[in-house]
């Protein structure tokens, strides 16, 4: 489960399930606003919430 308390490797983990590599430079991008998001709706995220997140940031994936 991906929370405001996950770190770096915990979201590198998790996409690497979705088969997306992270860099260490995305991961450390894209968890401010993971952490933005969890604490707004004060829970943690689903699998596909994780991945709206991702592509908003990202763009889509082909």
């Amino acid at each position: 489960m991906i929370g405001k308390h996950s770190g770096t490797a915990a979201l590198k983990a998790k996409f690497a399930e979705f088969g997306i590599v992270l860099t260490d430079h995305h991961a450390q991008e894209l968890l401010p606003k993971i952490r933005s998001v969890t604490i707004s709706l004060k829970r943690n995220l689903f699998d596909k919430e994780l991945m709206y997140v991702y592509e908003d940031y990202f763009g889509k994936r082909d």
